[in-house]
This record gives C-alpha cells, sequence and structure tokens, in this order.
C-alpha cells in the first residue's frame, strides 16, 4: 500500500516534532521538490488508515499529527517500522542549532567549514553565522576559542578540561534534565552504553567499599566525566595537570580513584595517566562537596559539578 519512499517520509515526520520542508527531505531522499509533494499528495489520502494527518505550513513545511492513537499503534509504527531512518538533522531552534555545532566542534578532530554545517543543518550561511557567534559567547566561558584555519575550516582551541566541561555542561547534562537518552553523535552515542553502564557500576561498588555519601544525580555525573574521559583518551587527548600535590592532599580520594582507574581500565582497555586519575579526584571531592577552595578554580565553570 505505501512504497519505500512513502514510508521513509513518513519515518522523518514521525521523528521530528517540527514541520520538516519538502526541500530537506527531497534533498535526503535523494529525488526532486516535486517528486516528495507528489507523494506527500499520495500520503495525505491515504493517511486516515494509519489514523493520521499530514497538515502544511507555508513557509515551515509539512508534520505529522496522530488523529487515532489506537490505529497508529497497530498501523502506522508498522508501516514505518522497516523504514527507520537515522533522526534527521533538521533543527529549527537555534538552541538545538548551537548544541549540535558545539558538539561538532568538541568531538571532531578535523576542522570543520561552515559549508559543511549548512549542508548538515539545511539552513542558509547567516543562519549558520548567527550560531556561530553563539557558540563563540557559550566557548568564551569556559577560555576557549574558535580559531579560523585558512582553507581548511575551523577548531576550538583551548585546554582540554575547559573543553569536557564545556561538553558535559551543554551537551550530557542538559540531555539529562531532559530524561533524554545520554547521546549525541551524528552515529550514535558518544560511548558505549555498556561501558557507561560498567563505570557507573564500578563507582558504585567503590563509594559503598569506602563509605563515600553520593547522591544519585551526583553518581550520574561522575560517570558522565569518566565516560567523556575515556572517549577523549581513546582518541589521543589527554587532560593537563590539574595538581600536583593531589595525592598527598587527599589520600582517600587518591586512593578511591586510582582504584577506580584500575578497573575502568581493565573494562576499556584503555591507559590513564596519572593526570586522569587527579582529574577523577576533583570530581570525587565535589560529589562530597568537600575542600571546596581546592575547586574554586574550577567550580565557577562546572555547572555538573555542582547540580
Amino acid at each position: 500500500m505505501f512504497t519505500k519512499r512513502q514510508k521513509e517520509i513518513l519515518s522523518f515526520l514521525v521523528h521530528s516534532k517540527d514541520p520538516i520542508p519538502a526541500e530537506w527531505m527531497a534533498k535526503q531522499l535523494g529525488v526532486s521538490d516535486r517528486t516528495v509533494r507528489d507523494e506527500l499528495k499520495e500520503l495525505r489520502v491515504q493517511s486516515h488508515v494509519l489514523g493520521v494527518t499530514i497538515e502544511s505550513t507555508r513557509g515551515k513545511g509539512y508534520k505529522l499529527v496522530i488523529q487515532d492513537v489506537e490505529r497508529f499503534q497497530k498501523m502506522g509504527r508498522l508501516v514505518i517500522k522497516n523504514a527507520y531512518v537515522e533522526s534527521p538533522t533538521y533543527l529549527l531552534e537555534q538552541n538545538d542549532r548551537v548544541i549540535y555545532i558545539l558538539k561538532k566542534f568538541l568531538l571532531e578532530k578535523k576542522p570543520i567549514k561552515v559549508e559543511s554545517l549548512e549542508e548538515k543543518l539545511f539552513v542558509s550561511k547567516p543562519t549558520i553565522q548567527n550560531d556561530l557567534k553563539v557558540v563563540r559567547e557559550i566557548l568564551h566561558r569556559y577560555e576557549l576559542k574558535l580559531k579560523v584555519r585558512p582553507h581548511h575550516g575551523m577548531v576550538v582551541e583551548g585546554e582540554e578540561y575547559m573543553k569536557r566541561l564545556c561538553l558535559s555542561n551543554y551537551i550530557l547534562h542538559r540531555s539529562h534534565h531532559r530524561d533524554e537518552k545520554i547521546s549525541f553523535l551524528e552515529n550514535g552515542d558518544v560511548f558505549d552504553q555498556n561501558i557507561f553502564a560498567g563505570i557507573q557500576e564500578i563507582i558504585i561498588k567503590k563509594v559503598n567499599e569506602y563509605n563515600i555519601e553520593i547522591s544519585d544525580i551526583a553518581l550520574e555525573n561522575l560517570t558522565i566525566h569518566i565516560a567523556i574521559a575515556c572517549k577523549r583518551i581513546q582518541e589521543g587527548f589527554i587532560i593537563g595537570d590539574i595538581q600536583h600535590s593531589m595525592s598527598r592532599k587527599y589520600p582517600l580520594e587518591h586512593l578511591v580513584a586510582t582504584e577506580i582507574i584500575e578497573e575502568v581500565e581493565h573494562l576499556t582497555g584503555l591507559t590513564f595517566p596519572q593526570s586522569e586519575i587527579n582529574y577523577v579526584i576533583v570530581h570525587l571531592l565535589g560529589t562530597k562537596l568537600v575542600q571546596q577552595e581546592t575547586l574554586e578554580k574550577f567550580s565557577e565553570y562546572d555547572e555538573v559539578l555542582n547540580p
């Protein structure tokens, strides 16, 4: 009853809360705008079978509205089940685009060109330039800069510690508060969810073993920071020394952090240098809300450290 292309169009509409232009869908499917509009005409005629309607808004695009929930659960989901495509990178709101751009800059190794962002987000160059102004303002709060490399693109420059804080605060932590899955790579999670669960189990075991009180939020935040560290180390980015005397000033935290990292190394196959252990100590201290004078340099930036 529905063609493969129609199922793909339905999948786009189902997985977007905002209206989607026919031009955007045409680009994703590799067909003309007219072809997509013809398919949409057919879909609008048959949409009652799925318990939905397809509404169009001038200047914005098409949106799917569920009219009969029971029918859609029986028929609609069955139709698009085998036609699911990766959620489109169509972001209507500037805040969503800014988060996407931040993610790209904080995770990509290579410079990124404005043209590639235009293509991915399907917006004009002036729109991207406005978004980049906001991105630069956010990066500035973390003493990070967006540097242009002629003929290559743009990269974020600054301390690795600040990059990780920005990454966690503006992407992971915001997703956590929206009860969304911790996921922000274009084609998958920034880290394997099994690894994330394994790290969390290791932390729970160690804080229980050493009678360290930790809230559920602090536990997840610490897990997030260690998971980010795993991803960055895997990609060759090592954090600089935070403080050389961590082990002497905080022997318990140093012991716990060392044991946590030893088990994380066994879990992931990665090797953590001492500077990365100090990084974990800082966040252990933060979860206990003690020795705040040690964290003054970092706490003003770290929204995750102080939820």
